[in-house]
């Protein structure tokens, strides 16, 4: 588990491509709302993608560390 630092979908993903099996970003939530996780799902899909990964279904499996 990671739960410091996790403030973008991108900072979620580094953690579990080197081992993490969940992360926590609730001050990320705290100061912006729930609405934030649609944000943090975008991002995450569009960093996935970038870096070659597919993205349709996303499997924790394939992109854990």
């Amino acid at each position: 588990a990671a739960s410091g630092g996790v403030h973008s979908g991108q900072d979620a993903l580094k953690l579990l491509m080197v081992g993490a099996s969940v992360t926590s970003m609730a001050s990320e939530l705290l100061l912006h709302g729930v609405e934030r996780l649609g944000e943090i799902r975008q991002e995450m899909l569009a960093w996935l993608e970038e870096i070659g990964v597919k993205v349709e279904p996303v499997e924790i499996n394939t992109i854990e560390g």
